[in-house]
């Protein structure tokens, strides 16, 4: 009895040892995450047209098909309406059109796709079809697969025969080497130039110079253009290097460098001269007189604050935004320099949500400030608002269509505005944060 029951031990502890080596084989195979869908933006195209930004990422497997559904009825799936792309290998932002809306009617949207036999949804949004002509999607600049504009340092630059140019850095994503170009509007898209010539050679990479400052003046009865500064990363965070080299781009030559401090800049021009201001606490204004090309220290920043401050230049009135630097303050805080007293007078704050990474422009005289990302949880801000110069009030104008929300392009030209490129957020599955280039470009005609 005894022989038997070892033998009974032995056979139970040998099973138990298979047991065990089968339960650690399975839990070796791999395990692919989900995927993860989501809808960007929507907006209309025309009076029965809509289209939606979607997008898919964290793809580790084969997608059998991935797109949009609507319906008039919450909660809308594959049975009702339906546009899609099939078998995706890889991250992809796509663009679906809406075709046969109805004017004024809300419908249900959700991004789905299809992993084997599941089918998986989004988050639902709603979408009202209200085509009213105030965003117009223009073409994009046409990139290799590996390229993308770079958010940090694009620069419109009117003028020239009526021609709107815009400057930017065209970046490889591989080896973050840049070339400067331009792109000019033509009849049917944008066409490539570098530095205002139709067929020059093509300047060599570089690394690109980020916070590039441009600003218009009088002379006599010509606008001039001012242009330049901006700072390099060194590689290896070895710090920066400051340019003080400033252009005005109707003349030739360089002029004085700038005397001032290395530091973030922001301008605007009143009259006949540009001014320039440090984005530091109590940073100093400087001032540029062109007839004698003398840079003079001007006065002090209207804050206090370690802020970036947006310049807004609307004809013979300047304003300038915070931005404070600590995520814990709120955009808040309005100025209008008055050159005639030397003077910054505090104007009605502004009351969207707190933002970082947020821009401003001007059309018209008409100034317009938002986008970016909220400060509370990180999410896209599309809202864009109008601060009414003579009410000295703020209301919402719009929102903005676009796939990417912060450090977009942002710029008015005489009854449009210009937005677009910037990047786009995505909260991983794992609770990281993932940022991506978009390569958008918008047309805003405030009504």
């Amino acid at each position: 009895m005894n022989i038997l029951k070892r033998l009974h031990y032995k056979l139970f502890v040998v099973c138990l040892f298979f047991i065990s080596s089968c339960k650690k084989e399975e839990t070796a195979t791999p395990i692919f995450k989900n995927p993860v869908v989501e809808i960007i933006s929507t907006y209309s195209t025309n009076a029965q047209t809509g289209e939606v930004n979607l997008s898919l990422s964290e793809v580790f497997q084969n997608v059998a098909e991935a797109g949009v559904v609507w319906s008039e009825r919450p909660n809308p799936t594959i049975n009702d309406n339906k546009t899609s792309q099939v078998n995706l290998k890889s991250d992809q932002d796509f663009t679906f059109s809406l075709p046969n809306l109805q004017r004024g009617k809300t419908y249900y949207l959700k991004g789905f796709y299809r992993l084997n036999t599941e089918t998986v949804y989004s988050t639902e949004t709603t979408y009202t079809q209200n085509y009213n002509g105030v965003w117009i999607k223009l073409p994009s600049p046409e990139l290799d697969q590996n390229e993308y504009i770079s958010p940090d340092d694009v620069t419109n630059v009117s003028g020239f025969g009526g021609n709107v140019i815009v400057f930017c850095y065209k970046v490889n994503r591989l080896t973050q080497n840049s070339i400067q170009q331009g792109y000019y509007k033509a009849a049917q898209g944008w066409n490539i130039t570098f530095y205002g010539s139709r067929n020059p050679p093509t300047p060599p990479p570089r690394r690109m110079i980020y916070n590039r400052i441009y600003t218009e003046f009088k002379s006599g009865e010509n606008t001039l253009s001012w242009y330049g500064a901006g700072y390099e990363e060194l590689p290896q965070n070895r710090g920066k290097i400051y340019s003080k080299l400033m252009y005005i781009l109707e003349s030739s030559g360089v002029w004085e460098p700038y005397p001032g401090a290395d530091a973030r800049l922001s301008s605007f021009g009143i009259g006949k001269y540009p001014y320039v201001l440090e984005n530091l606490p109590n940073g100093k204004l400087w001032r540029f007189d062109a007839s004698v090309l003398k840079w003079n220290n001007w006065g002090i920043s209207p804050t206090t604050k370690a802020a970036k401050l947006i310049a807004l230049d609307a004809g013979e009135r300047a304003f300038v935004l915070v931005e404070p630097e600590n995520g814990d303050e709120a955009v808040r805080e309005m100025y209008e320099y008055l050159p005639n007293e030397n003077r910054w007078e505090r104007k009605a704050d502004f009351i969207g949500a707190d933002r970082r990474r947020s821009v401003g422009f001007v059309v018209n005289n008409r100034v317009f400030f938002g986008l970016g990302q909220s400060t509370r949880d990180l999410s896209a801000l599309r809202d864009i608002w109008e601060y009414d110069v003579n009410k000295n009030e703020w209301k919402r104008a719009t929102d903005y269509p676009g796939g990417g929300t912060i450090n977009n392009f942002a710029i008015g030209n005489t009854g449009t505005g210009l937005i677009g490129f910037g990047q786009q957020h995505r909260r991983t599955s794992v609770g990281g944060d993932d940022y991506q280039q978009t390569n958008d470009f918008w047309a805003f005609r405030p009504q």
